[in-house]
C-alpha cells in the first residue's frame, strides 16, 4: 500500500469518526432537509474518493473494480450518516452507491498524473462535507463578514492539508494504470 492510499484511508476514517461525534452533538439542531443534504453529498464524496483510488489498486478488471467501489463507497457513506437516522443512511448508502461506480468509471478514464490530482479534489470534497455540520446549525443567523469567513478559513486550512499529503507522492508508484485499459 503506498502512502497516497494510506493518507486517503486514513482520510476516510478520520472523516467517519469526526462525523460521528458532530453528529451526535448537533443532530437535533439539524432540518430535515439538511441532514439529507449531508448524506448525499458525504456518500457522493465518499464514492468517488473511493472509486478513484481502488482504479490505482486494481487495473483491467473494470468489473470488480466497479463493483468494490459501489460496495465500499455504500459502506463508508452508511458509516458516515449512521447518527443521523435511517433515512439518511439510505441517502447516504445510495449516494455512496453511485459514487463509488462513478469514481470507478472516472478514474478507469483518465492517466495516473489525472488520478493524484482527482484524488486531491474528491478528498477535499470529503473533508468539506464535515463543514457543512456547522454551516447548517448557524444558518439561521444573519450573514455577516464572519460568517462567511470562518468557512474560507477553514476551507483554505484544509486544501493546505490535502496539498501536504499529496506532497507526499514524488513520483507516480502506479506505473500500470495508463488510463487506456478499456
Amino acid at each position: 500500500m503506498s502512502l497516497l492510499q494510506m493518507y486517503v484511508c486514513v482520510l476516510i476514517m478520520g472523516s467517519i469518526i469526526s462525523s460521528a461525534i458532530i453528529s451526535k452533538k448537533w443532530k437535533s439542531k439539524l432540518l430535515h432537509s439538511q441532514k439529507m443534504m449531508i448524506s448525499m453529498y458525504s456518500g457522493n464524496s465518499i464514492g468517488l474518493l473511493v472509486g478513484v483510488v481502488l482504479t490505482m489498486v486494481i487495473s483491467g478488471d473494470f468489473f470488480t473494480l466497479t463493483i468494490l467501489g459501489m460496495v465500499i463507497g455504500a459502506s463508508c457513506a452508511m458509516l458516515f450518516c449512521w447518527n443521523l437516522g435511517i433515512t439518511y443512511i439510505l441517502g447516504g448508502l445510495m449516494s455512496g452507491l453511485m459514487g463509488g461506480m462513478m469514481g470507478a468509471m472516472v478514474g478507469s478514464m483518465v492517466h495516473i498524473s489525472q488520478l493524484i490530482a482527482l484524488t486531491n479534489i474528491f478528498a477535499l470534497l470529503l473533508v468539506s462535507s464535515i463543514i457543512l455540520y456547522p454551516i447548517f446549525v448557524e444558518s439561521d443567523r444573519p450573514i455577516s463578514k464572519a460568517w462567511v469567513l470562518k468557512p474560507f478559513i477553514v476551507f483554505l486550512i484544509i486544501s493546505a492539508i490535502l496539498v501536504g499529503g499529496s506532497s507526499l507522492i514524488h513520483e507516480p508508484v502506479f506505473l500500470h494504470n495508463d488510463g487506456m485499459d478499456h
